[in-house]
């Protein structure tokens, strides 16, 4: 390894360390209270507008602002919230629909036509009653 690659390996070691220390700042900040009075631990059982005047972390305080903002119609808190805590939309589903098909009799498939006797006397259902209400003549 020469100088350039060893002073370019000590550079990235830096950042890295540097961006390690500021989250370590930055969790540290989000769990530290915003007064001295002791925490008010969120139990899901307190209105949001109580919560805003409690002693919270810091963490509690972005989430309980994003909430209000969320609850005025902020869609991006919404989604936020939403993604966050863990809700997650219904899946879509995809529906699919049979369409009734119309067939077209008018055409091609007509259907065959009665046959006829061979004296030309009628069709071969003359004498066949269309309607039988079971009394005999």
């Amino acid at each position: 390894m020469d100088e350039d690659e060893f002073n370019a390996e000590v550079d990235r070691t830096r950042r890295r360390r540097s961006r390690a220390d500021m989250q370590k700042i930055i969790n540290l900040v989000m769990d530290s209270p915003l007064s001295d009075a002791p925490i008010e631990e969120i139990d899901g059982k307190t209105a949001v507008k109580v919560l805003a005047t409690k002693n919270t972390d810091l963490k509690a305080r972005i989430i309980l602002q994003t909430a209000v903002n969320a609850a005025t119609g902020d869609l991006k808190a919404a989604e936020f919230l939403m993604k966050y805590g863990g809700y997650t939309p219904p899946a879509e589903t995809e529906v699919t629909m049979d369409l009734p098909r119309i067939i077209d009799d008018f055409g091609t498939d007509a259907p065959e036509p009665l046959p006829q006797s061979e004296e030309g006397e009628g069709d071969a259902l003359d004498g066949v009653a269309i309607y039988d209400d079971g009394e005999d003549d």
